[in-house]
This record gives structure tokens, C-alpha cells and sequence, in this order.
């Protein structure tokens, strides 16, 4: 389940107004449809949508039409890919993220593909799987000079991967 506050008042989640009705500023809650319910890892924000990284599916959370806000009334969450995330704070990179998958292993990225109208989660260290084997515990990325996403590893040493998604 993903809850939201009302804006401004941070401990106040209730759905509703006193009088029982619904208002776009108040808090709201999400339960992603799925059969095997898994542990929030990570959220972020990617463009106009929230993206919920869990241990066992990616979920993107938006406004339910397109003429509206993000608000209680007016939010769906839907799953979007089933590559599971680990509890590492992903990167956005453009309009991509780039995620540790939940092995602690993988680096996984996270966008949208035209051709399947779809987002997908391939492994950006499918050539390098062996510089994962200790587990990774943060990204940061330099974008200047070569575009470089630099992980650290659980042992303390770190690793670079060149990411150009033009050249993908």
C-alpha cells in the first residue's frame, strides 16, 4: 500500500473530510492489485507520474485522466514491470530511472519503449554481471564529462557504467 498526507499537514492521512465527503487535498491511499504482495523499495518521480519500485514489480502512479491532477480523488496505480526492485534510492537519468533489480546484483533500467507502447526494465550490466557479485548499495550519476552512473558496492569499492540512452 502506498498513503498519501493531505499537503501541508504530514501526519494526516485520512481519506475524507470531517463531513465524510472526498476533496482533492485530502490523503489518500493505494493498493496495488497484485497476488503476491511485496515490501515498498524505492519511489520516485518520473515526468507527470510517481514510480513505486517494489521487491517484486515496478507500479506507476498517476492521475486517473489526464484532465485532472494527482490527488485522493483522482489516483490509479498500475504495474507496469515485474523485474522486482532492491531497497537502493534509484536515479532519473532524462526520462529514465536507473534501479538496482531486487538480487542487489543488477543494474536495471526503467523506460518507456514506443514499439510495445510499455515500459521496460532490461539489464543495463548484462555485459559486466560480475561487477554486481558483491551487491550494490547506491547510484549516483555524473552526467559530464561521459555519462557515467557510479555504483557502490556492499565491500565499499565502487564501479562505473557508461549510460547514453541515445546510443542505446
Amino acid at each position: 500500500m502506498i498513503a498519501g498526507s493531505k499537503p501541508g499537514a504530514y501526519s494526516t492521512f485520512s481519506p475524507t473530510e470531517p463531513d465524510g465527503s472526498v476533496a482533492d487535498d485530502c490523503g489518500f491511499s493505494l493498493t496495488p492489485k497484485t497476488r503476491n504482495a511485496a515490501r515498498l523499495r524505492w519511489l520516485t518521480a518520473l515526468a507527470k507520474n510517481l514510480i513505486a519500485g517494489f521487491g517484486n514489480s515496478e507500479w506507476q502512479l498517476q492521475a486517473a485522466t489526464d484532465a485532472q491532477a494527482f490527488s485522493a480523488r483522482n489516483a490509479k496505480a498500475s504495474k507496469e514491470t515485474e523485474r522486482g526492485s532492491a531497497n537502493v534510492q534509484p536515479i532519473v537519468v532524462d526520462k529514465q530511472i536507473l534501479f538496482v533489480g531486487k538480487d542487489d546484483k543488477t543494474l536495471r533500467e526503467y523506460a518507456y519503449v514506443f514499439q510495445s507502447d510499455g515500459f521496460r526494465a532490461p539489464s543495463m550490466s548484462i555485459f559486466a554481471s560480475h561487477l554486481g557479485a558483491p551487491g550494490f548499495e547506491q547510484i549516483v550519476f555524473a552526467a559530464s564529462p561521459h555519462s557515467i552512473a557510479w555504483v557502490k558496492l556492499v565491500d565499499g569499492s565502487l564501479v562505473g557504467f557508461t549510460y547514453n540512452r541515445e546510443e542505446a
